[in-house]
């Protein structure tokens, strides 16, 4: 028997006895196990396909986020919030549903601006 490689350095030619032994079995008679042992071995015995391997679970792995698009999110999280409302409009608001509320009860309103003014009148106020 005649071999010829390009390969350096001295080269293994026996098989291991585990799968010398597998091969030994027929094809159509080998157990799961067993392929995945021969498989393994041829597998490992091929440095290009390693390496093959090692990069294609490299490219596998997740790509790290970008800093300039973490910094995006959090603006467009930051425009996402409700702003806060006007003191103002607050007040107009409030004062509107004041006045709703009194056009409900206009008994009230009367007495209390009645009140109101005896309130404020300089007789009330001298006399008290």
């Amino acid at each position: 028997r005649l071999g010829i490689t390009g390969q350096t350095g001295p080269l293994v030619l026996k098989l291991p006895a585990e799968v010398g032994a597998i091969l030994a079995i027929a094809a159509p008679q080998r157990t799961p196990d067993q392929l995945a042992v021969l498989t393994n071995y041829f597998k490992s015995g091929d440095a290009e396909r390693t390496k093959l391997a090692a990069d294609l679970a490299a490219a596998r792995q997740p790509f790290t986020e970008d800093p300039q698009i973490t910094i995006r999110k959090a603006a467009v999280a930051t425009a996402e919030l409700p702003l806060p409302l006007d003191p103002s409009l607050e007040r107009l608001r409030k004062d509107t549903d004041l006045s709703a509320a009194q056009l409900t009860n206009q008994r009230l309103t009367a007495t209390q601006d009645l009140t109101w003014a005896l309130i404020n009148t300089p007789a009330f106020l001298f006399n008290h």
